[in-house]
């Protein structure tokens, strides 16, 4: 559904900023999947993927992490992400040396 969705409004000659929501609980709980789910909206011609930490319960390292897990997976996809301080903790979010692989990061 993701790729048919993507490569749809692509076929109008639309950009798809695909903003893969809940998307570091997702890679935590099942890894695969939160993958499947990235290289869907890629293949389907998406020009970004968009890492999003929804409920800002991510700390830096869990960020890190995944978005390094997705650059080794995924390597030609463009990444940005969007975090959030929701837990009001002491780092910033984003954390842009955290995130090496995003092109662009978006914080709450």
């Amino acid at each position: 559904m993701i790729q048919d969705s993507v490569a749809y409004l692509r076929s109008k000659k639309l950009e798809v900023i695909y903003d893969a929501e809940h998307f570091f609980d997702g890679f935590r709980a099942n890894r695969d999947y939160a993958l499947k789910t990235l290289e869907a909206a890629f293949d389907g011609g998406a020009s970004y993927l968009t890492l999003c930490d929804t409920n800002g319960g991510s700390i830096p390292t869990q960020i890190t992490d995944a978005v390094r897990g997705v650059t080794v997976a995924l390597p030609r996809v463009k990444l940005g992400i969007h975090t959030h301080n929701d837990p009001a903790a002491r780092w910033p979010m984003p954390w842009p040396p955290s995130t090496p692989a995003a092109r662009w990061c978006r914080g709450w």
